[in-house]
């Protein structure tokens, strides 16, 4: 499981920019997801 999920993660950083042109036209809701993403 915590390899999947360390996979999972290190693929979506690398994705970074694709996530920021998902979550674009909502910055709150961008915002919310770093703080679960990131963990902060």
């Amino acid at each position: 499981m915590f390899g999947s999920g360390t996979a999972y993660v290190t693929q979506r950083a690398n994705r970074d920019d694709g996530i920021a042109v998902l979550f674009g036209l909502e910055p709150e809701y961008l915002q919310c997801f770093e703080k679960v993403f990131y963990g902060e």
